[in-house]
């Protein structure tokens, strides 16, 4: 009784373990389902991302004045059929690498401000969006030969492209003087605060009435030039409370008639101002 009791437990262990491996092997087999449907799912997507009637076929480029329109669609065409292989099709509707080309297009072309990809729908036309930068300063500088390069820039000094030909009256000329910087496209002339300083003074000034075309900066100090004087300013100073001194020296009675004598007014100091006549030695 004793050795069939005995055997009858092994027998009862042996179903136990038999049970467990069914179920191992059923979470094989479902795993090992799901796993092949999601293959098959993946290849599924990758087949009908590249049909034709979900394929980009024409681009329209819109917002662009001064870039060339078959330039920008010849290159949008590139980043989304760049001849390599691709499970998923860059040139699907649904699948447009909306950041690739909106990173690419600003790095090839410095004078792209920003650019966006709306969602068109089912048509298979791409519709790219831009704003380029709006050139303020005409950015001068000299190099060690003395060669002068000039480059265009926008409201906060970013240089976007070369200047060729005149200068437009609506934008500043700006030149850098005393300073053997390396820079050009994609760089920034100055400073952030020194930007914002320039565009303040120039908005303070213009509010004043001062007509001008010509700034020189010299490291921290800032000569604008009129018909017939000029302004010194300093970086570091408020440009509004700049203005202000330079309109109540110019409406006081010792100036009001002589103007037109004036070399330079300097404003580099908050509680002094120092001018000097064209006639007047050093």
């Amino acid at each position: 009784m004793l050795v069939k009791r005995k055997s009858q437990k092994k027998h009862k262990a042996k179903k136990r373990l038999t049970l467990k491996q069914r179920r191992r092997r059923l979470k094989m087999i479902i795993a090992g389902f799901m796993f092949a449907f999601a293959i098959f799912l993946f290849l599924l997507l990758a087949f009908l991302s590249h049909l034709e009637r979900f394929t980009i076929h024409s681009i329209k480029v819109e917002g662009n004045k001064n870039i060339e329109t078959a330039k920008l669609t010849f290159f949008i065409d590139s980043i989304i059929k760049d001849g390599n292989f691709h499970f998923f099709s860059p040139a699907n509707i649904f699948l447009i690498p909306k950041l690739e080309i909106q990173q690419k297009l600003k790095n090839k072309f410095p004078r792209i401000r920003n650019v966006s990809v709306p969602f068109n729908g089912l048509n298979d036309e791409l519709i790219i969006k831009i704003e380029e930068r709006v050139p303020v300063f005409n950015y001068c500088i000299f190099d060690i030969d003395k060669n002068k390069q000039c480059f265009y820039a926008d409201a906060e000094g970013f240089i976007f492209a070369p200047v060729y030909g005149l200068n437009s009256s609506k934008i500043y000329l700006i030149y850098e003087k005393e300073n053997d910087k390396k820079i050009g496209i994609k760089d920034h002339f100055a400073k952030p605060k020194e930007i914002e300083y320039l565009n303040k003074l120039i908005n303070n000034l213009i509010s004043e009435g001062f007509i001008f075309d010509k700034i020189d900066l010299y490291g921290k100090d800032v000569f604008v030039f009129l018909d017939s004087f000029f302004l010194k300013f300093a970086l570091d100073r408020d440009p509004q409370k700049q203005v202000q001194n330079l309109k109540s020296v110019l409406n006081s009675e010792f100036l009001k008639d002589k103007q037109t004598d004036l070399m330079y007014i300097d404003l580099r100091f908050d509680n002094k101002i120092f001018y000097k006549f064209k006639t007047q030695n050093e």
